[in-house]
């Protein structure tokens, strides 16, 4: 899985082959083009698939969220609450330290995943982004029965086993 990696990485970004630890000299995030997963395209048989918050789709296989989430968030610049009652993409030090995936979404990326052994698809998506025709697209794609979504930062989330009705209510 990780002699896949792609070769685009930032001179600013080191990933070992051995490990998923990297390291940033100046703390910012990571470009998209410089992200070692692959893209993915809008039809695909991927059981896992981030979404950037320009739109892009990346491959991201089971249990490289914690990488990704290192790649593209950055740690350095948060602080320990948000300003306001909005989010504006900033990710407070404490959202980090949770689930990546929850990070991840509280830094504008929608996650995508499903096991292949079940017909559910489970969504982390921002609040107030509409990624409804990339949800749409994965759950027909993989035959989904039951989708559960989870908002983030509201933490708003809607199961059934209507998908469209799920994402008519959320999206």
């Amino acid at each position: 899985m990780f002699g896949a990696r792609s070769a685009r990485l930032s001179e600013e970004t080191t990933v070992q082959d051995n490990t998923d630890s990297q390291d940033t000299t100046d703390g910012h995030t990571s470009d998209a083009g410089d992200l070692p997963f692959p893209e993915a395209p809008p039809q695909g048989d991927r059981r896992h698939l981030a979404i950037a918050p320009d739109g892009t789709r990346y491959a991201v296989p089971s249990g490289m969220h914690e990488c990704l989430r290192q790649l593209v968030v950055a740690t350095d610049e948060m602080s320990d609450e948000r300003d306001g009652d909005s989010h504006t993409g900033a990710v407070t030090r404490i959202e980090a330290e949770a689930d990546p995936k929850v990070a991840l979404a509280l830094a504008g990326w929608t996650l995508l995943q499903t096991n292949g052994m079940t017909d559910r698809l489970y969504v982390d998506a921002p609040d107030g982004l509409d990624r409804t025709t990339a949800v749409r697209q994965f759950a027909r794609a993989h035959d989904i029965g039951r989708v559960a979504v989870a908002r983030h930062p509201s933490g708003r989330t809607v199961r059934g086993s209507d998908v469209a009705t799920v994402l008519d209510d959320l999206f």
